[in-house]
């Protein structure tokens, strides 16, 4: 039986086999909690007997005017799980909530030229190339703009294609100012896998950074060995047990913590900490199906 549900910050630990598919870029950690924050109705996961994470499908909402719009950041399934129509039930999904909860004009994504098989699926579930944009994908491979309109856009104004391709500067350009004139939703009150400090939405500051470790340390339920008894304000963070700072900026970069017995959940405060590239809690007890390994590698920003 399959399950459709919210992402939440669990799932973060959970995910990797699915990303494995090449075609499926693997953000940092920070990105994935800011959509989590930001637009929780637009991330969700299809979990499967076991709770295996079958396929996902994150996005948002942006833009002004009749641009206002749903955009699909990533949608993919795992490869033993395709051919049982997932994406067009993770599409469906995502379409609903643009179409009906914000009254948007319309749904788009970006997929790679050479991508055949995946545009005849958008193609199929209603999608139109709406235009180019010219070495999209690492400044080598065009991006194909694909649209389908929602009930809000009746005249289907929306999908008419452009005649001429575009650059990713104008690209840029375009969803700069849809940012500092559109509407941009915050996180849900109460939802624990949307609660992060309000500094995701800012620059990250050292006081953000030693926030996120003091409410890692609060999500510590049991810590025999007091590993974390100089987790305190008397001691600067970069002399804390099992923390590692960039010498020039003091931003956390490392969290290794092995084998001392703690116990409790991975609070999703750590988002919070931008330069962090290992999180290695490696023979504790954090989510319960990972109580006898948890190794996370992040790639540096």
């Amino acid at each position: 039986m399959t399950t459709i549900r919210r992402f939440c910050c669990n799932d973060l630990l959970r995910f990797t086999s699915v990303n494995l598919d090449h075609l499926t870029e693997t953000f940092n950690m920070s990105f994935y909690m800011t959509y989590l924050a930001r637009w929780p109705d637009y991330f969700q996961v299809a979990e499967g007997p076991g709770k295996r994470i079958m396929g996902y499908i994150m996005g948002k909402v942006e833009g002004q005017g009749e641009s206002w719009h749903g955009h699909v950041t990533a949608v993919t399934v795992a490869p033993e799980y395709r051919r049982q129509q997932l994406a067009k039930k993770l599409m469906n999904l995502l379409e609903e909530v643009s179409d009906k909860i914000d009254k948007a004009y319309f749904v788009d994504l970006f997929v790679r030229a050479s991508n055949t098989p995946a545009i005849k699926m958008y193609e199929k579930l209603g999608y139109v190339i709406y235009r180019r944009v010219l070495r999209y994908y690492s400044g080598e491979e065009d991006g194909l703009d694909m649209r389908k309109a929602l009930s809000r856009d009746v005249e289907k104004k929306s999908i008419i294609p452009l005649k001429r391709p575009i650059t990713p500067d104008e690209l840029e350009t375009e969803r700069s100012e849809s940012l500092s004139q559109g509407r941009i939703p915050g996180p849900e009150k109460g939802d624990p896998c949307s609660i992060l400090l309000t500094a995701l939405y800012a620059e990250s500051s050292l006081d953000v950074e030693v926030e996120a470790l003091q409410a890692f340390k609060r999500s510590v339920t049991r810590d025999l060995l007091g590993a974390l008894a100089n987790w305190t304000e008397a001691n600067h963070h970069r002399h804390w047990s099992g923390i590692a700072c960039d010498p020039s900026s003091s931003r956390v970069i490392s969290i290794s913590l092995l084998e001392i017995q703690l116990e409790g959940e991975i609070s999703p405060f750590v988002g919070n900490l931008s330069s962090l590239q290992v999180l290695d809690l490696t023979s504790n007890s954090f989510f319960r199906s990972y109580s006898t390994s948890t190794r996370i590698m992040l790639p540096a920003n």
